[in-house]
């Protein structure tokens, strides 16, 4: 049982080190250029394509975070097959951008 609590404050502790890291980083206004699919956001980190990177985004790449082939998995472009550190630090890089359409 002591592991299983172990998994549940790792998880929690990512979560809330993932919200941290994106409020803590840069606004960058930065947008990808290669959408591959009608469906895909053009602004990198935008999972929900409401064309704004923010809590929202984040939920859906923690729930998605370590799976393999995800939409979730951005980076490095077109993806790399799991869901991880790079494809929040692209996250991270777009935090609170807006894209005006």
């Amino acid at each position: 049982m002591q592991t299983s609590e172990n998994t549940k404050t790792t998880i929690v502790s990512t979560i809330l080190l993932l919200i941290f890291f994106l409020a803590m980083g840069s606004f960058l206004d930065t947008q990808s250029s290669h959408a591959m699919f009608e469906n895909e956001p053009i602004l990198e980190g935008d999972l929900n394509n409401d064309n704004t990177v923010d809590i929202k985004d984040v939920m859906i790449l923690s729930e998605s975070w370590l799976d393999e082939n995800s939409a979730a998995d951005i980076c490095p472009t077109p993806g790399d097959g799991i869901v991880n550190y790079l494809d929040f630090s692209k996250m991270q890089s777009n935090w609170l951008v807006t894209l005006d359409v």
